[in-house]
């Protein structure tokens, strides 16, 4: 087998295991007579072991795990959103308590962190950043890899200070500039539906991603 076609075939793995039951997989595992979610296991376990077998660079499991997790939970909904340990930490800190940003929602998709609502009253919808901007810069310093906690660390400062965001926004040919003073931001009342499993959490939930 050429080192090409070995190559393609080590990437159509990883695309199976983030996407879980996807591609080749998706026939063998719907096939059997167990449950939904044993299926899915199923699946999921197969491409791991293949992808461990076969692939040619090191994997970040842990990475690919979080993805994984990440993949599911956008069929449910766009408000249903995976945080590891440390951002689900930092969600419980921003619910019990006002902060000092620009009031936005926002969402990490798979080339990027987008916005998701700008919360009304707040900075952020007065300057008038919409649902589906994407980020891709955060006071001259590139955002487009960054996760939603280091976009929210970023946007956030003292109470009057400016922070400028560059954003991308379909229909519009060149990027857009936003420059917006940081305020004090409510949290929303929400309650989402949180799960826990060896210290990893997801919110499968009707309400969209903590303020920020």
């Amino acid at each position: 087998m050429s080192k090409r076609t070995f190559g393609r075939i080590a990437a159509a793995t990883v695309i199976v295991a983030a996407t879980l039951v996807g591609g080749i997989w998706g026939s063998r595992a719907f096939s059997q007579t167990d449950t939904g979610t044993q299926r899915v296991e199923s699946a999921y376990t197969e491409a791991l072991s293949v992808i461990s077998d076969n692939y040619v660079e090191p994997v970040d499991y842990g990475k690919a795990n979080e993805a994984a997790i990440q993949g599911m939970l956008w069929t449910l909904d766009p408000h249903s959103n995976y945080f590891n340990p440390e951002e689900y930490r930092r969600l419980m800190q921003d619910q019990e308590s006002r902060f000092s940003g620009i009031g936005v929602s926002i969402l990490r998709h798979r080339d990027g962190v987008y916005v998701q609502t700008p919360i009304e009253g707040t900075p952020a919808a007065q300057a008038g950043l919409r649902f589906g901007d994407r980020i891709v810069e955060v006071d001259g310093r590139d955002a487009r890899d960054w996760t939603t906690q280091a976009v929210s660390q970023a946007v956030r400062g003292p109470e009057g200070e400016p922070v400028t965001i560059k954003v991308e926004r379909a229909g519009s040919q060149a990027p857009l500039f936003f420059t917006i003073k940081r305020g004090s931001v409510p949290q929303p009342s929400t309650t989402p539906a949180v799960f826990s499993r060896r210290r990893s959490w997801w919110r499968a939930a009707s309400s969209v991603a903590a303020s920020r």
